[in-house]
């Protein structure tokens, strides 16, 4: 992954929504939402709502 999508993966952990991430990071929330679904194929996901945000609560520690 990219650092600016360990960034989005980090920051989804935290709880920040797509404008927080995107203000956060210079970029659109329509961009941060474009990018989850490239983030949730990389980590082998599945597409189901809010698994990025559980998986990125449970390894916190590893995208740190």
């Amino acid at each position: 992954m990219s650092p600016s999508e360990l960034t989005i993966v980090r920051l989804v952990g935290q709880d920040k929504s797509s404008k927080d991430i995107g203000e956060f990071l210079s970029l659109s929330p329509r961009t941060i939402e474009k990018q989850r679904p490239d983030i949730i194929a990389k980590l082998n996901l599945t597409a189901e709502k809010g698994i990025l945000t559980i998986w990125a609560k449970e390894n916190l520690e590893f995208i740190l």
